[in-house]
């Protein structure tokens, strides 16, 4: 967000943080997950608008999953007072957190915040009435979201996945989850929008999913990473609004711009050497970093864990088109594992009490043998990469 030209540069971390506080009050105030996911599907009743107009105290604006009031043209949403008090209200909570963090005291007064949250809404609105003025109905832009749009979408979700999970393995004092998820934190500022791949809606076999583009320059090992993120639920957020389709994974590949001052382990390897070489444009390398497979391990538990739970991420396939579909599901297979697993235990067990011994010792080869062939293919289905 842009700073007044009075006041002093904010340094770019606080910056961050600073709008990292104002992104999460905005989703608690509308009940959503993304900039714009629920806060512009629908408008507060005129009734209730107009009531507020002349009763404020009977008929204003609740605390939280409130909407916006997109009666009228975009001018008169802009100049609403209904909108106005959401917006007061929501800069004077800021402003109060912002001056009991020290890091923050010197910033973020309610000023500041009053145009921070104003911007933002503005933007809501207007891409609220584009919606409107193309479909010639009631705001909606969940239809008519441009691809930047979701791609900032997903910047905002990942960066705040990030911090939150962040503070919750700080707190449970989990070392190696703390580790994790600064370094994703680092990945998804460093990378920025341009590193956040583009997607749209599609529809496969009567189904709605998302068709995600591969990007030129990014490393591939980061798709599994943000696919893992994308399906982490911090504890202190909870999912609102509509399901989120199901990821397709494109074999188109956007030809995109990095930024500069990554880390060269953000990159492709082929994009770095081409880099190197003089056939791609120069661009300013940042700090060496961990790669993705540093964390390999820990993300390859995290996996375990889901599965053990009944539920896996999983890649799977559409025959009809060929697509690469990225889900959440039970894992019926790995169930029915375990209870073979069980029945054989029980079956040795049964064995050793009539000390029938070469039996014992056939049936712990087959046991071997069975675990060899799941891991086998437990590799060759969900192998990311």
């Amino acid at each position: 967000m842009a700073t007044n030209e009075d006041s002093p540069p904010i340094p770019k971390t606080t910056l961050q943080n600073l709008n990292h506080l104002g992104r999460r009050l905005f989703y608690e105030a509308f009940g959503c997950e993304t900039r714009m996911q629920d806060a512009t599907t629908r408008s507060v009743q005129k009734e209730r608008s107009t009531a507020f107009a002349t009763d404020p105290d009977s008929h204003g604006p609740e605390e939280v999953e409130e909407n916006l009031d997109m009666n009228g043209t975009f001018e008169d949403s802009k100049n609403s007072p209904w909108n106005q008090t959401i917006i007061h209200r929501l800069a004077k909570q800021a402003s109060a957190i912002a001056a009991n963090t020290p890091s923050l005291l010197q910033y973020g007064t309610p000023d500041w915040w009053r145009r921070w949250f104003e911007r933002r809404i503005h933007t809501v609105l207007r891409t609220a009435f584009k919606g409107k003025e193309t479909q010639g109905g009631e705001p909606n832009p969940s239809d008519n979201g441009t691809i930047s749009g979701n791609r900032l979408d997903k910047y905002d979700r990942r960066l705040l996945i990030a911090i939150e999970m962040q503070i919750e393995t700080q707190q449970k004092e989990e070392q190696e989850g703390v580790e994790f998820w600064s370094f994703v934190l680092r990945s998804v500022r460093e990378l920025d929008l341009a590193g956040i791949s583009d997607d749209e809606d599609s529809e496969i076999e009567g189904q709605k999913v998302k068709l995600v583009h591969q990007l030129d320059f990014r490393h591939p090992d980061f798709r599994p990473l943000f696919e893992m993120v994308d399906h982490t639920t911090p504890e202190k957020l909870s999912r609102h609004g509509r399901q989120r389709p199901r990821g397709v994974l494109s074999p188109l590949v956007t030809e995109r711009e990095p930024p500069s001052g990554i880390a060269p382990e953000r990159f492709k390897p082929e994009y770095l050497a081409a880099m190197r070489a003089g056939q791609k444009p120069q661009i300013r390398l940042g700090h060496r970093d961990y790669p993705v497979a540093h964390f390999e391990s820990f993300m390859n538990r995290k996996r375990q864990e889901g599965l053990a739970s009944g539920n896996e991420l999983r890649i799977s396939v559409i025959p009809a088109g060929h697509h690469t579909i990225i889900h959440t599901e039970p894992a019926p297979v790995f169930r029915s594992f375990l209870t073979h697993t069980l029945s054989l235990a029980v079956t040795l067990l049964a064995l050793f009490y009539h000390k029938s011994f070469p039996q014992i010792f056939s049936a712990f080869l087959a046991f071997i043998t069975l675990f060899l062939l799941y891991l086998l293919w437990y590799r060759y289905q969900y192998d990311y990469r």
